[in-house]
């Protein structure tokens, strides 16, 4: 066998994944194409060879799962906080527990299944980190049936930033299905005026209250006015168009929600706390807005600590 042949076996042993699948507590290791399986893996038994510290940690929060379950106050125990409070060097294991060998949460309930999954994936969005893109993108492309575990898939993906995760986010949040609702309320933390588009686009339209919510919420993650400051990548550039649609979105669903919705768009509108918000008011107030409204939403507008002018 020559040595070029041998190389390349080697090569192919190790990007062909095993025959026998890994099974992780949201996809099976088949979900990966072969090379990132192999990359994987290779980080997987790279960090536990360093330190076998966070997947031992993570097996042992898994182990207490249902217990927390059944002690949990709201709809689900939050086991997040305890995998965010890893840390970064937990990213492989993280990964690994999603993807290769992780809890699957049979016989647990249903919420401790989807409070395991969803704190697995917002631990690993919070760490914006790219080699998560591969497992990110299976995920997703599952479109996992609970509406929390899709968001918090949406929101890691989205965490990242990139033009091309941001155009597969839109794709998610335009298209009506069972998981456009949970696209809706995580393309947000793209900061990126796609995702802004959209959002604005979905304002428009007739919407349930699950999914005003949803769009309400994700108005003020992509316009937050104590985000910009922190983002200093190329997204940057997009700040002032991004915010001024948030802005523009917002007064219209406060004029037309009205109630506990209305007031819910008002004070996502003092998060963003844009520098053109005065003339979007005017501007509904030509349209002949609701005056008594818009006066009162004014008056708030003027005394946002947030604010710059």
């Amino acid at each position: 066998m020559s040595l070029r042949f041998s190389a390349f076996a080697a090569v192919a042993a190790v990007v062909v994944p095993a025959a026998a699948e890994a099974r992780g507590a949201i996809i099976d290791s088949s979900a990966l194409d072969g090379l990132a399986l192999a990359q994987l893996r290779h980080l997987a038994e790279d960090a536990r060879r360093v330190d076998p510290e966070p997947f031992d940690e993570i097996a042992r929060l898994a182990m207490a799962m249902p217990a927390m379950d059944a002690q949990k106050r709201g709809r689900i125990a939050p086991v997040a906080r305890s995998l965010k409070n890893l840390g970064p060097e937990a990213l492989p294991a993280l990964l690994s527990a999603i993807a290769l060998h992780g809890e699957s949460g049979e016989g647990w309930t249903p919420t401790a299944r989807v409070a395991w999954q969803a704190g697995l994936l917002e631990a690993v969005g919070e760490l914006a980190d790219g080699r998560a893109v591969a497992v990110l993108d299976a995920v997703l492309a599952k479109r996992p049936a609970d509406y929390l575990v899709m968001r918090a898939a949406v929101v890691a993906r989205a965490w990242l930033g990139d033009a091309a995760g941001t155009a597969q986010l839109v794709t998610l949040a335009s298209v009506e299905g069972p998981h456009r609702t949970a696209a809706l309320a995580g393309i947000g933390y793209t900061r990126r005026v796609e995702a802004a588009k959209v959002l604005a686009e979905a304002a428009a339209e007739s919407m349930n209250v699950e999914r005003s919510l949803a769009v309400i919420e994700a108005l003020s993650d992509v316009g937050n006015a104590w985000v910009w400051p922190l983002i200093t990548d190329v997204r940057r550039a997009d700040e002032a168009p991004i915010r001024h649609l948030a802005a523009s979105a917002l007064v219209d669903l406060h004029l037309r929600l009205g109630g506990d919705l209305g007031r819910r768009a008002a004070n996502a509108l003092l998060v963003v706390a844009d520098d053109t918000t005065p003339a979007v008011i005017e501007a509904a107030r030509a349209r002949g807005g609701d005056r008594a409204a818009l006066e009162a939403l004014s008056r708030r507008v003027e005394k946002n600590p947030l604010r710059t002018r």
